[in-house]
């Protein structure tokens, strides 16, 4: 719902990252290139990964040489790229031992399981880029440890691009809720853009609806709204995939909160407890994050689940700025 502008400082973020990538693993970590690189030799004549070896070996070989171009490659870059391997091996014709392997080679479940997760927590992208509503981290439990695991999504399903299974910019942080939805279904919904429309939903509540709750007290009397702000996509398909209706008109909960807050947190209040308290509360934004119990700016919504939902709301209650 909210985006991440690509600005030539966030990419060179990206490019630093990726020229470094693995850098910190131990010497028995196997480099994707060196494990591509056993790929791309083929003894015989038999299919080993049921399709031609001279293909595989082919396609294989033209990943070893766009490498560090695949890792950071932009949309239109990864579109250009994707012309480019379907004419080597059509992403139809590909075998699940084939993506499997070149998947396994590319070191994709490494760079879930540390490198990414690092670069997004710094960047604070920790909520599902799809829903906003959960974490992106779900708990992977074995015979002996229970871990947090990464959740990503690729924009490009890596088993009908297997190449692109590491691009920056085709992986999108979301929870394991929206992950089972998508599963590899397209959607068009671009989580990096290059242009200012970064929000393409804004949630609000039905001014007459608060009125009428202020009367009644019945929760159910508060109607959420949910308007499009970008109309060049068409959400249809991504409201019905994600559920977004669904999850957020059952969150009345949080407008009611925010409504009684509205009724104690006045100006004049917030004032004097920047007064009394200065060395808690220094300006009138950690006690905006008091009052509505999220972060308040909009560059924060993916840092906490409901982030975007919350200030959106206390916006239109006119309880934030």
């Amino acid at each position: 719902m909210r985006r991440i502008k690509v600005d030539p400082q966030f990419h060179q973020r990206v490019v630093a990252f990726n020229s470094s990538l693995f850098s910190t693993r131990s010497t028995k970590f196997k480099n994707p290139l060196a494990a591509l690189g056993t790929m791309s030799v083929l003894k015989g004549t038999r299919k080993k990964y049921g399709i031609e070896n001279t293909v595989a070996e082919a396609y294989v070989k033209a990943i070893i040489a766009e490498y560090q171009h695949i890792l950071s490659a932009d949309e239109a870059e990864m579109q250009i790229l994707i012309v480019k391997f379907r004419g080597i091996l059509h992403e139809d014709n590909i075998t699940e031992k084939f993506w499997k392997a070149i998947v396994k080679a590319m070191q994709y479940s490494a760079l879930r399981g540390k490198e990414m997760l690092q670069f997004l927590q710094k960047s604070n992208i920790r909520t599902c880029v799809y829903c906003h509503s959960q974490l992106t981290l779900v708990v992977n439990k074995t015979k002996t440890t229970l871990k947090g695991l990464l959740q990503l999504d690729h924009k490009y399903p890596k088993s009908k691009f297997p190449f692109l299974c590491t691009s920056f910019y085709n992986l999108y942080p979301i929870c394991s809720n929206c992950n089972m939805s998508k599963s590899d279904d397209p959607t068009d919904f671009n989580f990096y853009c290059k242009d200012d429309q970064l929000d393409l939903l804004t949630f609000g509540v039905k001014s007459s609806s608060v009125l009428q709750y202020e009367r009644t007290g019945n929760l159910e009397d508060l109607v959420i709204t949910i308007k499009q702000l970008d109309q060049t996509t068409d959400l249809s398909e991504y409201h019905r995939m994600f559920n977004i209706k669904n999850i957020y008109e059952t969150q009345t909960d949080i407008v009611q909160e925010l409504i009684e807050k509205k009724q104690v947190y006045n100006n004049p209040y917030n004032q004097t407890l920047i007064n009394n308290f200065n060395r808690l509360f220094s300006d009138q934004s950690m006690i905006k994050r008091l009052i509505i119990g999220n972060y308040d700016r909009p560059e924060d919504m993916l840092q906490r689940p409901m982030a975007k939902f919350t200030q959106e709301i206390a916006r239109d209650l006119k309880l934030i700025k």
